[in-house]
């Protein structure tokens, strides 16, 4: 069995940990999901998967700029174009990035990564985490625009991060108690029979 190991080769690619990390935090687990939501091409988001981005290069004293879709890109994910695309991805020839290994030498690395599968969510959990998001969604949109943002910013929904009490009041002008009577106000409307059956399900 090792001698036959040691027969096959694989050709290996680098992907782009840091991209998907960021993905993963924000429920996105394909490219094309990723490039919808963000407002570029798969294409440019396969640029950057890939370590395969060129910046843009200008005369003068200006330094070299990154790409719209990489700034558009990391503006979505919430982060700097340097947190997805290190200085020193730059620095390395693409073909440094594609090497053939035998199996047995990778071995290890092939169980890590399949360790990483086995604990992403299934197609089943993504598809129920969107069917709630989907209806709390609904629910929240027959509350008036203040309370609706209170409770996303609250309970990190629809790309906010949760912000305490402070941090809501701070935004509207109000106090902690006051954030507080708005958040129960939205609580009870998910309680309402008409969201409840529909969430209870899950």
């Amino acid at each position: 069995m090792r001698k036959k190991l040691k027969e096959i080769l694989l050709q290996v690619k680098i992907k782009n940990n840091l991209l998907w990390a960021r993905m993963r935090e924000l429920g996105i687990y394909t490219q094309s999901e990723l490039a919808r939501q963000a407002g570029i091409s798969p294409l440019q988001v396969g640029l950057v998967a890939n370590f395969k981005v060129q910046l843009n290069k200008r005369r003068g004293p200006r330094r070299e700029k990154w790409p719209n879709y990489v700034r558009k890109l990391s503006t979505f994910l919430r982060c700097l174009p340097e947190d997805i695309l290190p200085p020193w991805s730059f620095d390395i020839k693409q073909r440094e990035f594609e090497r053939e290994h035998s199996v047995e030498s990778i071995l290890p690395a092939l169980v890590w990564l399949e360790e990483e599968r086995l604990a992403l969510p299934r197609p089943d959990e993504i598809y129920q985490d969107r069917e709630i998001e989907n209806t709390v969604g609904e629910a929240l949109q027959t509350l008036p625009e203040r309370t609706r943002k209170v409770f996303e910013m609250r309970h990190g929904l629809n790309g906010e991060y949760e912000h305490t009490l402070e941090e809501v009041g701070e935004k509207f002008g109000i106090g902690k108690e006051r954030v507080r009577q708005i958040e129960h106000r939205a609580l009870r409307t998910l309680r309402h029979p008409k969201w409840s059956k529909r969430l209870r399900g899950y």
